[in-house]
């Protein structure tokens, strides 16, 4: 008669499936097997499980293997996990001189931000990459439109995005160039260097207003005289343009034109 012993364990170790996906984090579900080896009864078999949360830096996943005398080995898979995209806040857009300043909040999970810019069908053009919480994107054509697509990540490649569109101005901001607006619109430019103040000029065929606002702002008025003329907005395009007022205005001098923008009222 023969008689056979082994109350050894098998010997086990971990056989993920892939290796981490970015920076040694796992950012979607990762199967993990076990093998193992046992030198005196044979293996009989192995578990295998899938990790696929919660978010855990530390997290760990167990199996076992065992052996024809029934005896069982485990071992211990250790792996960083991180399937949850970071927050990212709206973005938004400040007019300057043939540049815009985008700003955006994110989540403090945040490792890096790419902005992305096109203009029209064109490619899609990288302007930034790095940290913190706004660019300014400069050398901009007013009147045309920028689409921008703004990405956050976390140190697992999780992403959260989103997307602007901006109509580019020079000096002249509010209405952007072009603008359909349907209230008498806030007329708004960039503070011009040693003015006092500012004269502004509306066209629609001819001139029909002109002011002289003290700040780089001005509200059209629901109606006004003009050369003896009563006017209002009616539908339709509106051009408009201003100057810097230099010293007392009796003195009627005027700096080099800030711009000229459009506008649709559209009642």
């Amino acid at each position: 008669m023969t008689i056979k012993i082994d109350k050894t364990a098998p010997a086990v170790h971990a056989v993920p499936s892939r290796p981490p996906d970015v920076n040694g984090w796992y950012n979607h579900p990762v199967p993990v097997s076990f093998a193992g080896s046992d030198a005196t009864s044979g293996l009989a078999g192995c578990s295998s499980t899938t990790y696929s949360g919660p978010d855990n830096g530390s997290a760990s996943v167990v199996g076992t293997c065992s052996d024809n005398a029934g005896n069982v080995g485990s071992a211990t898979y250790g792996l960083s996990y991180d399937a949850t995209p970071p927050s990212l806040g709206k973005v938004t857009a400040k007019h300057g001189d043939r540049n815009v300043l985008l700003g955006w909040t994110a989540s403090p999970d945040v490792q890096g931000v790419q902005v992305m810019r096109s203009r029209g069908s064109g490619p899609n053009k990288l302007i930034f990459n790095g940290t913190g919480a706004a660019f300014r994107d400069k050398g901009l054509r007013p009147g045309a439109q920028y689409h921008y697509t703004v990405s956050a990540f976390d140190v697992a490649a999780n992403s959260a995005t989103q997307a602007l569109t901006v109509t580019a101005t020079g000096r002249l901001i509010n209405p952007v160039p072009g603008e359909r607006v349907s209230a008498r619109p806030h007329l708004a430019w960039l503070p011009a260097k040693g003015a006092s103040y500012y004269n502004v000029q509306l066209i629609r065929g001819k001139r029909i207003l002109t002011a002289w606002p003290t700040h780089a702002h001005f509200k059209l008025p629901r109606s006004w005289v003009y050369q003896g003329h009563r006017y209002r907005l009616r539908p339709g395009v509106y051009r408009w343009y201003v100057w810097p007022g230099l010293g007392a205005r009796a003195r009627g001098h005027y700096g080099r034109m800030l711009g000229g923008s459009t506008f649709v009222y559209a009642g």
